[in-house]
């Protein structure tokens, strides 16, 4: 078998391996594996088994955990080991070039896996069969352990060896059920002769017996012949008094069937006027439900009617006190603002006056200058003096730009003043605009509120109703499901929620019946009523074949494309039944199978006509049948549980059901859309909120804003006026020099006391003038700092009273409560109007109630009525049933008693059928009489004879039988004997020619015979394989020889037991071989030997493939002779795989060695 062989090995969880380990790929030819003690190269060995070797087929839980890796921390739950074989010849006829057997379990399961596809063992057996591997034998794996055990075998052990592998225990297993075989059939060939001794002296027996049973059987024809006269007259009498009865029936079913039609024609109506009544009262439910609603709502307008009032009231309050205190603000204002104008006009009159005595000053200071220093008699220079003018006029230059540059800063003050009032302005009224949203969407959202609040009660009304009709529905269903079997209700569901292809419905779903055809449909239709229909055949397969599989389910088809009914058409002036049944054209062929070759009839009585007159089967509006061949079934039908009337009720109330979760489907889409507005509204609301909150955030600071420039402004006004009192010095300063200058520039004399004089007057001007020019900036600034300290924050703190207590306000709230009090007014209106409304609906509906009530209750008494009739019909047609029950059981037991009289004695009868009644009994009695002489006589002697006869032939049939049978089994079991003889000395011979050329091989110096022992006292039987071999080397000599293998050294029997195992191996040759340190007891000649060996094994040879070679060696001669190589490692107790070199391997061999 060249061409497969394994290319990988996985492992995981098993033993040392902790995780995923694979070895490989591995060469086609000789690979090795390498490691210390410990590392897991038996566990790789054990892997390789637990996969491919019977002895490891059946695990028992102990074993199975003894497999699962337990090292340092958690141990594994699963383990899997996978062996990937290469296919590339397709050996195994699977068209892959890799072909993967994995075995996984755990301690509950334990499974195989060909391809990772789910598989059984019996499966993976065939496959390494197939690869010419045997699963059951384990010489395939050789471990050192196993060469141990050949070495140590006796020689009838060798034997038990040889058999195996020759496979005779097949012929001693079917040798031992041939011999067992053959003694049961002796057994049975003795029973069959006692059974046929038996007979024969019963037979004897018989003979003398028939002759008195003659005579006997001519007596009991006589008897036979009267008692069947004696029948047939008792079987006309009694089916006189039948007829008679049935008639009888007639009338009495015809008058029950007509009270039974009224009472469910009473039932239905009473049955529909309760479900009218239940909505009537559920509808009373939801008006009374919305009448609380609207109470409610009417004591909650009426408080918010009352609040809104009662803020009206403080409002209109609140406004005339505001107006009456604005005036009086106004008031004060005017008086203050009139202050401030006087105020102003005086500042004015004081400044010019302060400007002319400033004026008359500097005139006196340049007068007094001149005349002083002429008084001194030391005049001024007038360059000097111009001098200093026109360094006073360049100071007052400056001086002018400072006082105007303060001007500019003032009026940039009273700019930002005015802005800061203008945005404070704009600030209000974007504060009102907002306040006035809020109110708005405030408002909005209560409408939408109250609109939510009236949709939710109209939502629970609806949301009843359907509650109530899908309960109703519910129960419907579950009649429905009732009146059908069970496994045919669940076949049906599961069809419809699978929706085959072909499913064209169920009949029940696809036909609607006039009413007064209902039940006569659902006696007819019966379970077909529940069949499915299906356009194919092929369809119709798969469908039932699904149903099939199914817990408690099934199924009846209908095939459209094989239905063919064979109903005639009904003659004229009849009503088919399939008038009344509608139903789309397609489904035409299925209805007339079900419901075709029916005439609709009124009555019985009509129906027995027409099918008497006409020939055709008929069925009344009751259910009743009468077919054309006479045969008649009755009985009343229960509307109730009718399946087609459930079914019509079902559909109204699955329509009414629907139209109900539109409505509440459109309703819900509403309220979803008024939550919708609301969620916006209240977004809004918050939007709105949260920039009411900026707004008064920032009103903070606009007021701040206002009150810094003002602060500002009369900062700037101050120091203005500082400048402007220093610049009025400084103009009055610039005078007196320009006034000193004039009065040098005109002609002076000498100082005399005129000029003196006049220094003096001038000097005492001067004075007053400065207390003028005092006092006058004293009454200035006192002016000025009353009009900034007092006047001016006054008018200020009242303009900003006025401006809140704004009326306008006041007035637009006082209008909002207004139009919340007619609001409120106009709901309360019109909630009163709607409970008017409810009111006269809810008497309308109480009168509705009552007049039901009424009907129901007069239908019940007459229902009461018709069941004390119905009961007295029925029972009187009970009694004429159990009178025909009587009658039909008499006639029933006259005809069993004809037939059990026996054969029918012709010429005995016309003896006596003149006679009369009382004289065939007498007669009978004579008869019987004569009989009792023979009453021990065995009247089965003449069948017994028969029958023992019979049995007699088949017996000793039997009994050649067996006796054939016997001489065949005893001519196959020496055939198995031969044959097995045959495949020891065969495999003998194979076996002991391979052991003496591969000896050969191993000890060119040596020889080895292996010698078939057997017993001459017991025909020559094979008890034993001896083995004899001699070794010889330079220092023996040939001829040395050892007759048993106890004499040999350890290494000497390694050697012999490999040579017999690669023997065997030759013999029945395996793709693969594994070979566990196999090596260890020989010398490094023989090991060198054996290596070669495996080397040619591994290498294509005339008459035998290659074989792949797996090894595990601690010696060198063997690792340097494969092909691949790979090492196995201690990882932190878990083992791990790589592949090596040669030099690599050589180094961990060595450090065992060492070790």
């Amino acid at each position: 078998m060249s061409g497969i062989h394994i290319k990988r090995v996985t492992i995981h969880g098993f033993k040392s391996y902790s995780d995923t380990v694979t070895f490989g790929p591995f060469s086609p030819g000789t690979n090795a594996v390498v490691g210390l003690n410990g590392s897991g190269k038996s566990n790789f060995y054990n892997a390789i088994e637990f996969v491919l070797l019977d002895e490891f087929d059946h695990l028992r839980p102990s074993v199975k955990k003894s497999l699962l890796h337990e090292g340092q921390g958690v141990s594994s739950p699963t383990a899997f080991v996978e062996i990937v074989f290469s296919n590339e010849s397709r050996v195994i006829p699977i068209e892959k070039d890799e072909i993967s057997i994995r075995r996984s379990i755990s301690l509950q399961k334990d499974e195989y896996f060909i391809d990772r596809k789910h598989s059984t063992r019996q499966d993976v057996r065939n496959i390494l069969e197939q690869c010419g591997f045997s699963p059951a034998s384990g010489y395939y794996i050789i471990k050192q352990s196993k060469v141990t055990s050949l070495t140590t075998m006796t020689d009838a052990q060798r034997l038990d060896l040889l058999l195996d592998i020759a496979g005779v225990k097949v012929y001693d297993t079917q040798r031992e059920e041939s011999v067992k075989i053959i003694a049961q059939s002796m057994e049975r060939k003795k029973k069959i002769e006692d059974s046929l001794e038996y007979i024969n002296n019963r037979l004897k027996k018989l003979d003398e017996e028939k002759a008195e049973l003659e005579e006997f059987n001519e007596l009991d024809k006589k008897r036979r012949a009267i008692e069947i006269l004696i029948q047939d007259r008792s079987s006309r009498e009694n089916q006189i008094e039948i007829e008679a009865r049935n008639e009888e029936l007639q009338v009495q079913t015809t008058a029950l069937a007509s009270i039974r039609t009224e009472y469910t024609e009473n039932q239905t109506e009473v049955h529909n006027l309760t479900d009218e009544l239940t909505n009537t009262k559920i509808k009373e439910k939801l008006c009374l439900q919305d009448r609380n609603n609207l109470q409610q709502q009417e004591t909650d307008l009426i408080k918010q009617h009352e609040r809104a009032q009662l803020k009206a009231s403080k409002y209109e309050e609140k406004l005339k006190t505001a107006e009456i205190e604005i005036q009086d603000k106004k008031s004060k204002l005017e008086k203050i603002e009139e202050e401030i104008s006087n105020a102003k006009n005086q500042e004015e009159e004081y400044t010019k006056e302060f400007d002319e005595v400033s004026q008359h000053k500097a005139e006196i200071e340049g007068q007094l200058s001149v005349l002083q220093s002429l008084c001194a008699g030391q005049l001024e220079d007038i360059d000097n003096v111009n001098a200093e003018l026109k360094a006073a006029k360049k100071e007052i230059e400056k001086f002018q730009k400072e006082v105007t540059s303060q001007e500019k800063s003032v009026t940039k003050a009273k700019n930002q003043l005015d802005q800061a009032l203008k945005q404070r302005s704009s600030f209000v009224d974007e504060f009102k605009k907002l306040k006035e949203g809020q109110k708005k969407l405030t408002e909005k959202r209560n409408e939408l509120l109250d609109e939510r609040k009236l949709n939710w009660s109209k939502q629970y009304s609806l949301e009843k109703e359907h509650h109530d009709i899908k309960k109703h529905l519910n129960e419907l269903q579950v009649k429905a499901t009732r009146s059908a079997n069970s496994d045919v209700a669940n076949g049906i569901d599961y069809i419809k929620k699978n929706k085959f292809d072909g499913f064209l419905g169920v009949v029940i779903d696809l036909i609607e019946v006039d009413q007064e055809a209902t039940v006569a449909a659902s006696v007819i239709g019966g379970r077909r009523l529940y069949y499915i229909i299906v356009d194919t055949v092929e369809n119709a397969k798969k469908l039932t074949k699904k149903v099939s599989e199914q817990k408690n389910c099934s199924c009846s088809t209908i095939v459209l494309e094989k239905v063919n009914p064979s109903n005639k058409e009904l003659p004229e002036g009849v009503d088919p039944l399939l008038n009344h049944i509608h139903y789309d054209e397609e489904y035409q062929k299925a209805m007339e199978l079900i419901f075709g070759g029916y005439a609709l009839t009124s009555s019985l009585t009509e129906a027995n006509q027409i099918s008497e007159s006409k020939k055709v089967n008929c069925v009344t509006i009751e259910g009743e049948t009468i077919l054309s061949s006479g045969i008649m079934n009755g009985g009343s039908a229960n509307l109730n549980r009718s399946p087609l009337i459930l079914s019509t009720q079902i559909n109204a109330k699955t329509k009414d059901l629907q139209k109900v979760k539109e409505d509440l489907k459109e309703l819900n889409e509403k309220i979803q859309g008024i939550e919708d507005e609301i969620k916006k509204c209240d977004t809004d609301i918050a939007g709105n909120e949260k920039q009411l909150t900026e707004c008064r955030a920032r009103e903070v600071t606009v007021k701040s804003d206002v009150e810094k420039a003002r602060t500002e402004v009369d900062n700037a006004q101050k120091e203005l006026e500082i400048k402007q009192n220093q610049f009025s010095d400084m103009k009055l300063h610039l005078n007196s020099i320009e006034q000193r200058l004039q009065a040098l520039q005109e002609p002076k004399g000498e100082a005399d006391d005129e000029t003196r004089a006049k220094v003096r007057e001038l000097l005492d001007q001067r004075v007053e003038i400065d207390s003028q020019r005092l006092k006058l900036i004293q009454l200035r600034s006192i002016l000025r700092q009353r009009m900034r300290d007092v006047l001016v924050p006054q008018q200020r703190q009242i303009s900003d009273q006025i401006a809140e207590l704004d009326p306008s306000r006041i007035k637009q709230k006082l209008k909002q409560s207004e139009q919340k009090s007619k609001d409120s007014e106009k709901k309360l209106n019109q909630v009163n109007q709607r409970q008017e409304k409810i009111n006269q609906k809810l008497n309308e509906i109480s009168e509705e109630i009552n007049r039901l009530s009424n009907k129901i209750e007069s239908l019940k008494n007459d229902q009461t009525k018709m069941d004390k009739k119905i009961s007295q019909y029925q029972s009187t047609i009970d009694k004429i049933h159990q009178r025909l029950a009587l009658l039909e059981q008499r006639q029933e037991d006259i005809k069993n008693e004809s037939m059990s009289i026996g054969a029918y004695p012709e010429d005995e009868i016309k003896e006596y059928e003149d006679l009369s009644m009382s004289q065939l009994y007498n007669q009978l009695h004579e008869v019987n009489e004569s009989l009792q002489t023979f009453r021990f006589v065995n009247k089965k002697a003449i069948e017994q004879y028969q029958s023992f006869s019979s049995q007699r032939e088949e017996l000793e049939r039997r009994k050649e039988e067996i006796e054939t049978s016997g001489n065949s089994i005893t001519s196959l079991i020496a055939n198995l004997d031969f044959k097995k003889n045959d495949a020891i000395e065969h495999t003998f011979a194979q076996i002991s020619d391979n052991f003496a050329k591969i000896f050969q091989e191993l000890v060119p110096t040596g020889q080895g015979v292996l010698s078939l022992l057997k017993n001459p006292d017991d025909d020559n039987k094979a008890v034993g394989i001896g083995i004899r071999v001699r070794f010889g080397d330079n220092t023996e000599e040939v001829g040395t020889a050892a007759t048993s293998m106890m004499q040999l050294s350890g290494g000497q029997q390694s050697l012999v037991a490999l040579a017999l195992v690669f023997a065997i191996q030759k013999f029945s040759p395996a793709p693969f071989y594994l070979m566990d340190e196999s090596d260890a007891a020989l010398d490094p000649n023989h090991r060198k030997a054996v290596a070669d060996l495996i080397t040619k094994l591994s290498k294509p040879q005339d008459d035998v493939a290659p074989a792949q070679i797996i090894l595990t060696s601690f010696k060198p001669e063997l690792l340097e002779s494969c092909e691949k190589l790979f090492a196995i490692v201690q990882e932190k107790n878990h083992s791990v795989a790589k592949e090596v070199k040669v030099d690599e391997a050589l180094t961990i061999v060595n450090e065992r060695e060492n070790a």
